[in-house]
């Protein structure tokens, strides 16, 4: 493989001062094909980026 990808996340927040937040869709982009799928990160991190 070797391709950086770069997903996007689309994440709600537990709590006002929760400091994880749960991602309710991830999706990337490779070619035509989309993934989709959900797990839990900072919430501050908004873009993750993957090889």
């Amino acid at each position: 493989m070797g391709e950086s990808l770069t997903i996007h996340l689309i994440i709600e927040y537990l709590a006002a001062n929760a400091s994880f937040a749960y991602v309710r869709r991830i999706r990337y982009t490779t070619g035509c094909r989309t993934f989709e799928g959900q797990g839990v990160f900072q919430a501050d991190q908004y873009y993750v980026t993957i090889s």
